[in-house]
């Protein structure tokens, strides 16, 4: 094998090695391990620890070093295999856990789940330290409510900016879940749709960014439900732009473009996507009824 040329093809796709590719995967494989089968969230690093994420990043690395591949297409089985066929580790027993994890529905039959996967299929995943971005979506309705509550009391006037904030994030015209997808989608289906969630969330932190204060410095109302939508729209930004990658250093057209979908992106994160785009159908309407009040 080319190493040169190996090392190119991590750079080009993920902008780093494939060691510090390795590592960053793998840590993520580690913490869910951490969390669910020792049952410690937040142990503290020892270095026997520091020593298990290397163990993991080595046979991730190996794995995908004697097959020619890239880090994230490396099939978990195959780098269980590569652990047993060796002398079984730790590093082993962590893969494995993955591997055996029934908690992912409808994953293709049969599939094989790879690492990059396999990682995207755990930050879109709540109910654990790494995959919490239901909370964005509970900050954001929180808001809204708030909002609604000050403003029914008369302890809030929405300014003309508040009023303006829907024109100026373009939810007014362009409202999420519109099934015509835009011309620079660079993925088909629901994922061409997460797509322009990931690309709204800057838009809306910026318009936030125009709006005054309330007392004591603080975000005012509008700009909380804006901040709070935002960072739900980044929590899809890893998971869709790798797939995005994926979509734009494909070999040929599909034939069938949802077959392809289905074995690159997990259902979490469709979920992920639905939820939050569900979200900006209901600040859409929280600006709209602002509009016109």
């Amino acid at each position: 094998m080319d190493t040169g040329a190996w090392e190119t093809r991590h750079g080009t796709a993920y902008g780093c090695t494939s060691w510090e590719r390795a590592c960053r995967q793998g840590d993520l494989l580690v913490a869910w391990y951490d969390e669910r089968q020792i049952g410690r969230r937040a142990r503290p690093k020892w270095p026997w620890r520091s020593a298990l994420n290397t163990e993991v990043a080595r046979l991730l690395w190996r794995t995908a070093r004697e097959g020619g591949s890239l880090v994230d297409d490396v099939p978990l089985a195959d780098a269980a295999r590569y652990d047993a066929a060796e002398s079984p580790t730790e590093a082993g027993r962590v893969v494995r856990a993955h591997l055996a994890d029934g908690t992912p529905r409808h994953r293709p039959p049969g599939s094989a789940p790879t690492l990059g996967y396999r990682v995207r299929e755990l930050r879109a995943t709540p109910d654990w330290e790494h995959g919490d971005w239901t909370e964005s979506l509970t900050r954001a309705r929180r808001a809204m409510r708030r909002a609604d509550d000050l403003r029914a009391s008369g302890a809030w006037r929405p300014t003309a900016e508040d009023r303006s904030a829907g024109r100026r994030t373009g939810l007014d015209r362009d409202p999420p879940g519109s099934t015509t997808a835009a011309p620079a989608d660079p993925v088909p289906g629901r994922l061409g749709r997460a797509s322009r969630l990931v690309r709204l969330g800057p838009v809306l932190s910026a318009v936030a960014g125009t709006l005054s204060c309330a007392d004591g410095g603080r975000p005012g109302p509008v700009a909380e439900v804006l901040e709070a939508a935002a960072r739900a729209c980044e929590a899809l930004r890893a998971g869709t732009e790798e797939v995005e990658r994926l979509w734009e250093g494909r070999s040929h057209e599909p034939a069938d473009p949802a077959e392809w979908e289905l074995s690159r992106v997990p259902p979490a994160l469709k979920d992920q996507a639905e939820e939050t785009e569900d979200l900006l159908r209901v600040v859409a309407a929280f600006l709209w009824t602002l509009a016109c009040g």
